[in-house]
């Protein structure tokens, strides 16, 4: 499938959505290196006892941030402007009220929040150093944090990625050199600074022409409750986790296994870079808004089983280097203690060992979201990210001893795996099993994926024509659709002189009507208006026909053109 004009975007993604994902534990895990490095176990402790909070402030974040860019994504998708520009504005005016409010509630409870969380006196002075620049933090974040995701979502690949490394790279720097300046305090600091260079970054895509994102003042009680809908399984993950987190935290330290919290830190650690894994769903979810408002179930099938091999893929290569690197990460991690490091580096070689298990589950979890099996995506996240963790880290950990934590973790992610199968195959269409997917309608989807050419223009146009007339299609329906075949292809042509295009033509027949979908890679340009400057006789042409059509859409959709037209079969 590597001809495949839809696979080639889903890869082209990949990466901008890896390192978007990345970016959130690459923060963490660098505040806890430079803790670790510059102050000592301490640092690390009282960071990693910070983690619920935060985890919590995340889990409100990504409600509305979520949400938004999956809505956003579903109206492009539906070639709906105006309704995706409405769930845009709406989400810039609730991630900017969250800000406000949780910041107000962090400077006035800040000593309460501090007192919550439990350790020795140094930790705890170490904590409320790092609560100084806290509240510049959590009022940057959300709106940080939505952006980049509507950036990578319009397919500005080249300036969502940019804007990642850069937060990730100005964290690391300025944390360092702040911290050793100032303290634990520094690291704080240093994320501040890198969220106001990551919003510069961003900024950028909103002067190019790429860009399709528009601000519309609006708030509506309805369309909020539908993007919390799609926000509640990634936020249920975060919250999972900060749940789990404490519930552990709680249950070390009456095991009096306090002194071995900074070897749990280093397995969260490791958790937390298992969001690595969630890049291969967030690659998908604009591809998958777009074709599941197209009803392409065939183009879904085939995007499924390329992701699912990708994931485990990116699973065989993770273990691999844990299992090779496990110490080095230990001591990176900030662990000094040489038994510390050989137990940490155990629990880490163990766990990945069902990596490729994680990161199956990890993607089936956000693929049955955008399939709009909303319920059977929250049971799945449920089972991952609290209840088999929870049983399989308690039991071992009582039995084992911290040796435990890796053993509980490298069975939580199989068992959760065959619990989804078991849910999936009982509870929902067995004979749609694993994916869900109808694959009824694929006979009657056709794709085609070429690299433009007039030669090839014309050969597609008569497989076409082909096509409609072996389903019994004439008149003036063939006609019209081998038409537009041509035209449009010629048209691109045209648009992109001594340039090679890649185009993928759809021919859905499953309905009352021919639906003709065309994408390509070239110059973006909207075909369907018919006021456009007419700079040749194939563009008179084109605007022409374009007159006459009735039902037609254009949309840039992540980085490419894409144009669907309707035809009567009579």
């Amino acid at each position: 499938m590597s001809d495949n004009f839809c696979v080639r975007n889903f890869k082209s993604l990949l990466f901008a959505a890896t390192i978007a994902e990345f970016a959130e534990f690459a923060v963490h895990l660098s505040n806890n290196v430079i803790a670790g490095q510059l102050i000592g176990e301490e640092g690390i402790s009282a960071l990693h006892l910070v983690v619920p909070l935060l985890s919590f402030l995340l889990f409100v974040t990504n409600i509305v941030c979520i949400g938004t860019y999956i809505c956003y994504s579903f109206e492009i998708g539906r070639f709906n402007r105006e309704k995706a520009a409405q769930y845009f504005g709406q989400g810039i005016i609730l991630t900017i009220l969250i800000g406000v409010i949780m910041t107000g509630i962090s400077i006035i409870f800040r000593n309460n929040l501090i007192e919550l969380l439990a350790g020795d006196h140094t930790v705890n002075e170490y904590v409320f150093e790092y609560f100084r620049f806290l509240p510049v933090v959590i009022l940057l974040q959300p709106i940080t944090l939505l952006l980049a995701q509507m950036v990578y979502v319009d397919g500005d690949k080249t300036v969502s990625a940019a804007a990642y490394i850069c937060q990730i790279l100005g964290n690391i720097i300025f944390s360092w050199v702040l911290c050793k300046k100032i303290g634990i305090a520094g690291v704080s600091l240093g994320t501040v600074i890198s969220f106001i260079l990551t919003l510069l970054v961003l900024s950028i895509h909103f002067f190019r022409k790429i860009n399709t994102i528009r601000f519309k003042w609006y708030a509506d009680y309805k369309d909020m409750l539908r993007i919390a809908k799609y926000s509640v399984v990634k936020s249920s993950s975060i919250f999972f986790f900060s749940l789990f987190t404490a519930i552990i935290n709680t249950f070390m330290l009456s095991q009096g296994e306090e002194e071995y919290l900074p070897v749990f830190a280093v397995v969260m650690d490791m958790v937390e870079l298992m969001v690595i894994f969630d890049g291969v769903e967030v690659a998908l979810a604009p591809m998958f808004a777009t074709l599941h408002a197209e009803h392409n179930t065939k183009m879904l099938g085939i995007l499924v089983r390329e992701s699912l091999k990708i994931a485990f893929i990116e699973g065989i290569v993770m273990t691999v280097l844990v299992l090779l690197f496990a110490k080095n990460m230990a001591i990176l991690f900030g662990l000094h203690d040489a038994e510390k490091i050989t137990i940490a580096a155990s629990c880490l070689r163990i766990m990945s060992l069902s990596f490729c298990a994680a990161a199956v589950i990890k993607l089936l979890a956000g693929y049955y979201l955008h399939m709009e099996y909303v319920k059977l995506s929250i049971a799945v996240c449920s089972i991952n990210g609290i209840a088999a963790p929870l049983i399989f880290v308690v039991f071992f950990v009582y039995v084992f001893g911290a040796v435990g934590l890796g053993v509980g973790m490298f069975f939580s992610p199989i068992f959760s795996l065959f619990m989804t199968a078991l849910i999936v195959y009982t509870l929902y269409k067995k004979e749609n099993f694993p994916y869900l997917i109808d694959k009824t309608k694929d006979k009657n989807i056709y794709m085609y994926d070429i690299s433009l050419s007039q030669d090839t223009v014309m050969e597609i146009t008569d497989k076409i024509e082909h096509l409609l007339k072996e389903n019994n299609i004439s008149g003036k329906s063939l006609i019209w659709v081998r038409l537009f075949s041509e035209e449009i292809g010629m048209m691109i042509l045209e648009k992109n002189i001594n340039k090679e295009i890649s185009a993928q033509y759809t021919v859905d027949l499953n309905s009352d009507e021919i639906k003709l979908i065309i994408r390509d890679d070239g110059v973006l340009f909207d075909i369907t208006d018919t006021d456009s400057k007419i700079s040749s006789l194939r563009s008179f042409v084109v605007s022409g026909i374009m007159e006459k059509q009735e039902i037609k859409f254009y949309q840039i959709t992540t980085g490419y053109n894409r144009n669907a037209f309707k035809f009567p079969k009579a």
